[in-house]
């Protein structure tokens, strides 16, 4: 008999296996411990994703396009996939969305995470991780567009 979770967890795997991408500190896991975004930026060994995670990431991805048509039809998009460097840190913006009534421009980064991941939410509690990598990439932007890297629109 196939098992459907053993044939998309080798294919996730193998997939994340063949990957060139070196891992580097980012705005994503600035939650992580010093240690080990220390190791993870001198290129030390580390702990591989597990399937279960692979495949997180793997729905993420298909989230993360279904967001951006969504957002493109409504007309709210104004930039996508935007690289942001802060203090030499660097990652990837997902969107910039254009809030009309307001006339500002919100950043998004689209999550995917296990649903045991949102017990924090009940307790009325913010993901610490996940709002430290929001405050990178606004000063991030902060800094680009006083460079004018970046200009918003009126």
């Amino acid at each position: 008999m196939i098992n459907l979770q053993s044939v998309i967890d080798d294919i996730v795997v193998k997939a994340n296996n063949e990957s060139k991408r070196k891992p580097s500190t980012s705005p994503s896991n600035l939650g992580n411990c010093l240690r080990k975004c220390i190791l993870r930026e001198n290129d030390f060994s580390h702990t591989e994703f597990t399937a279960q995670q692979l495949r997180v990431f793997k729905v993420g991805y298909l989230f993360e396009n279904f967001i951006e048509k969504s957002l493109e039809k409504s007309g709210l998009l104004w930039s996508k996939q935007q690289k942001i460097i802060y203090r030499g840190m660097s990652g990837t913006l997902d969107f910039f969305v254009l809030d009309h009534d307001k006339k500002e421009v919100v950043i998004v980064d689209a999550k995917s995470v296990h649903s045991k991941k949102f017990d924090y939410l009940d307790r009325g509690e913010v993901d610490s991780g996940y709002a430290m990598q929001q405050t990178c990439y606004w000063l991030g932007v902060r800094d680009s567009c006083q460079r004018g890297e970046i200009v918003f629109p009126e």
